[in-house]
């Protein structure tokens, strides 16, 4: 009797051990089904920043889409060189400087970290198709990895090959780009930056190029 006690106890235990892990790292609830998931470490060794400027273009291949809200992007910190393509926003309304645009009302989650009601982007996948080619390589990351990876999985169902989750995200509390003290950009005004990476991208200085390639 008391071998069956102690075996439920350890049963016990092991289970709250188990669900204790989860819960403090929560990079393993948030990996893409069917993209690649890889760490920011990983990550930033494949972008290779130390590229010097006669070989830059061979990272013209490489794109990584920031999923996350522009005043996240703008405020908290960014990889160079990323592009901001939220995946939801807030509310279903965009304000660009002095004009506002109305999204149709599309897909709505609601969050089960944060708990408030998140719009999914209707323009996602269209900002990723005139940005990329279905062999080029992108990198999807976010405040942590749960709306990237996310993000991945749609990108890889529009038939894009190589596409690759960053787990942990930015600001991954027990992993991510942060944590890895990797390096990030900040600006005080949007007007800073680059218009190809903020949102919506201006891609129009980007050569039309053939997708299927």
């Amino acid at each position: 009797m008391r071998a069956i006690k102690n075996m439920r106890r350890f049963i016990i235990v092991l289970f709250l051990f188990i669900a204790l892990a989860f819960y403090l790292n929560p990079v393993l609830a948030y990996e893409a089904k069917f993209a690649k998931n890889l760490s920011a470490q990983e990550i930033y060794d494949l972008l290779n920043f130390s590229v010097i400027p006669e070989k830059e273009a061979e990272q013209e291949k490489i794109f990584v889409i920031d999923v996350r809200t522009q005043p996240e992007f703008q405020f908290m910190g960014y990889i160079p060189r990323a592009y901001n393509i939220p995946y939801c926003f807030l509310n279903n309304k965009f304000l660009l400087m002095d004009q506002e645009f109305e999204y149709a009302p599309g897909e709505i989650n609601k969050s089960h970290i944060n708990h408030y009601p998140l719009i999914k982007n209707p323009d996602f996948l269209k900002y990723v198709k005139q940005l990329a080619k279905v062999n080029d390589t992108i990198i999807l990351c976010g405040r942590d990895s749960r709306l990237s990876a996310i993000a991945a999985d749609d990108i890889v169902k529009a038939g894009f090959k190589n596409v690759i989750n960053m787990l942990g995200g930015l600001e991954g509390s027990s992993s991510g780009w942060k944590k890895a003290n990797l390096p990030l950009n900040y600006m005080s005004f949007i007007k800073d930056l680059d218009p190809r990476y903020i949102y919506p991208p201006d891609l129009s200085n980007i050569p039309e190029r053939d997708k299927n390639k």
